[in-house]
């Protein structure tokens, strides 16, 4: 699912900011908690979601809990999946205790909202 959109520029980069903010009830907090532009984030998830081919997150008004669409869901499992793919590998970056990979800086887990 994830593999295509591995090859467009910078495409990993928004993959890995897409399973940081999920961890976090609103788009806000996770702006503030990572020193992110909300306008920065709005524009990487919105190119990330056309990389995909539709929407990762429906989103709610100021101050409200975004949740996941099934697409933002499966993207979720694939990225895992990804990560202990890349865990498994030897000399390979893998996640560390706290689930960021190695060398990559960035979750690759996250919890269902």
């Amino acid at each position: 699912m994830i593999q295509p959109t591995l090859g467009i520029p910078y495409a990993s980069r928004r993959l890995r900011l897409f399973i940081q903010v999920v961890r976090y009830a609103t788009l806000m907090e996770a702006c503030q908690t990572h020193g992110i532009h909300p306008s920065t984030l709005t524009m990487q998830l919105k190119r990330l979601e056309s990389d995909l081919g539709g929407p990762l997150l429906i989103r709610a008004s100021r101050g409200r809990q975004v949740k996941l669409t099934g697409l933002g869901r499966d993207v979720v499992e694939a990225v895992e999946v990804w990560a202990q793919t890349l865990a498994e590998q030897p000399g390979k970056p893998g996640p560390d205790r706290s689930g960021a990979l190695h060398g990559q800086g960035a979750g690759a887990r996250a919890s269902s909202l």
